[in-house]
């Protein structure tokens, strides 16, 4: 007993030395950091991964290995309590034409931590940055943002925020869909019905560690296919949203005050020095 947790102390711990300079937000008792990947390289035993990846395998039953998914994302935002990391975010960014687009590929909060709303906050600081990101580029007009989740409350949380966009996956027009087909392609993806790309087949099989009751299930049975199986086989739904770049700046920057305070913006601490270029 007294091996496991000294291996959950050497596991989830940082050194101050080691993470303030990716410092955003300081909201006691947490912590909010970011990092570039495109500028800053992890390696498998960086304590920073090391950290994440106890997070993910405390929660999850992960299909790839943790450094290979990492390393194919260009954004990681974490949380930590007491120096520990208890939730982090990765994603991704790319741009076609007019489009800026992003990903928000995986979320994970300890299991002692959930329900402190970590992973809505956590998801609106990666779209604050990647927003921001978007909207100081004169070639971008609109950002596109996608994830896939098998999390029904996720998809419950996206369904609430629907009416924010100009079109969704649950409200999807022409533009978004030909991206979402664009998406599941390059990705190998597979979908559950030949006409509908948002959806996708055995994407996380027994990947779920733990799964509460979730109220409301019936609005996704509402918009998914009747065999639609996230909990056994992991079935997914692919969450894509379209908006202006400047108004999703803008909605965004709303959020992240009214989630994490005026500090969220302050851009006073120095992780913010990675962001400014």
């Amino acid at each position: 007993m007294e091996d496991r947790a000294k291996l959950e102390e050497t596991t989830t711990k940082l050194k101050t030395s080691e993470i303030e300079q990716y410092l955003l937000i300081d909201k006691w008792p947490y912590f909010y950091y970011a990092i570039d990947l495109r500028k800053v390289k992890l390696t498998p035993d960086h304590p920073i991964t090391l950290a994440c990846k106890y997070v993910e395998d405390s929660t999850w039953q992960a299909q790839e290995n943790f450094f290979d998914y990492l390393k194919k994302r260009d954004y990681l935002v974490f949380i930590t309590y007491k120096n520990e990391v208890i939730a982090f975010a990765l994603g991704a960014t790319w741009e076609e034409q007019i489009y800026g687009m992003f990903t928000v590929d995986e979320i994970m909060v300890k299991p002692e931590f959930q329900g402190k709303k970590l992973s809505k906050k956590l998801s609106l600081l990666l779209m604050y940055l990647l927003n921001r990101y978007y909207a100081k580029k004169d070639n971008i007009k609109y950002v596109i943002g996608l994830g896939t989740s098998c999390n029904p409350k996720t998809m419950i949380m996206f369904y609430n925020y629907r009416y924010l966009l100009l079109e969704t996956n649950y409200n999807p027009k022409k533009t978004l869909k030909k991206i979402a087909w664009h998406y599941i392609r390059r990705y190998g993806y597979t979908p559950l019905l030949d006409d509908n790309p948002f959806f996708l087949k055995n994407m996380y099989p027994g990947s779920h560690k733990r799964l509460e009751p979730v109220n409301k299930e019936h609005i996704i049975l509402k918009y998914a296919p009747p065999d639609f199986d996230y909990i056994k086989r992991g079935d997914c739904m692919l969450l894509s949203g379209r908006q202006y770049a400047k108004i999703g700046y803008f909605i965004t920057y709303i959020g992240v005050i009214l989630y994490l305070g005026i500090e969220g913006i302050r851009h006073r601490n120095p992780g913010w020095a990675h962001w400014e270029s």
